[in-house]
């Protein structure tokens, strides 16, 4: 049994729109918003934690590994940085098979298609700082499958 734990990077700041994409870092409602998720999720058992490269996502992450994963290391992916479900997925077939509780920072619109593919929720969106609990019943992540994956629960914040 693997548990995966999908979260999309909170707010992040379009004060200024030269900056890159991967650059643009969050904006002072999405640090709160990560404060709040983080008292609502409590400790976080993830043995690994991996986040896109870009600036927003890695603070979300850095901000949950303090509150809820007694400031677990990050690991970047710069595979996360993207919008494709298959890409996404395929970076996830890469998880070392070690890692059984792994908590993921990424993007939409690739965080809702997997979590549309792999579960019966059929969500229209995935919230700035969403998360999403899944438990997968594999032994290594290649086998991840619709079939075998179930949510457990999910934390939108208004």
């Amino acid at each position: 049994m693997k548990i995966l734990r999908l979260l999309r990077h909170a707010k992040s700041s379009w004060k200024d729109l030269a900056v890159e994409d991967v650059n643009r870092p969050l904006k002072a409602k999405g640090h709160k918003r990560c404060s709040l998720l983080a008292k609502m999720l409590g400790e976080l058992p993830a043995t690994q934690i991996h986040s896109s490269h870009a600036k927003r996502a890695l603070q979300t992450a850095d901000i949950i590994a303090k509150a809820c994963c007694g400031s677990r290391e990050v690991t970047i992916n710069k595979a996360l940085y993207t919008f494709e479900m298959q890409t996404l997925q395929q970076a996830l077939y890469r998880l070392p098979d070690e890692a059984n509780d792994v908590l993921l920072v990424a993007h939409n619109p690739a965080l809702l298609s997997l979590v549309n593919w792999l579960t019966e929720l059929n969500l229209e969106n995935i919230v700035t700082a969403g998360y999403v609990e899944l438990a997968c019943d594999i032994s290594h992540w290649v086998q991840l499958s619709p079939s075998n994956c179930h949510h457990i629960r999910h934390v939108f914040l208004k």
